[in-house]
């Protein structure tokens, strides 16, 4: 996984808008440090990275501020792909869009129902 996302900020509506943004993605266990960088806000995880449920709280964190979530396309790991790229997911038209194919979909449909893991 890498140490580090570049994400580009959104609109905040107000001062506590933005200040709150930022508590919250430095309240996600595995976030070591956010800094602001001429690419975008750059951050940088710690030694472990983001396990599931971080990784969770740092999508749902982008949704709802409508940030690009492209970028987390780079943090699939062989440990996270299969809910990653789980198509019935409401995050996946963010990150992947219709990038993956109907036969790759499909795969991933048949694992979960083979591991008897159903939608939530």
């Amino acid at each position: 996984m890498p140490k580090d996302l570049i994400i580009q900020e959104s609109h905040y509506y107000s001062y506590q808008d933005e200040k709150h943004f930022y508590l919250w993605l430095e309240a996600i266990p595995g976030v070591k440090r956010v800094v602001g960088s001429p690419q975008g806000l750059r951050v940088q995880f710690k030694g472990n990275g983001l396990n599931r449920i971080d990784l969770c709280d740092l999508m749902s964190l982008l949704m709802r501020y409508g940030i690009d979530m492209q970028g987390l396309r780079s943090l699939v790991t062989p440990r996270n792909e299969v809910w990653m790229k789980d198509p019935q997911k409401y995050w996946y038209p963010r990150i992947f869009g219709n990038k993956l194919s109907k036969a790759v979909r499909a795969k991933a449909k048949a694992r979960k129902k083979r591991s008897g893991r159903g939608n939530p």
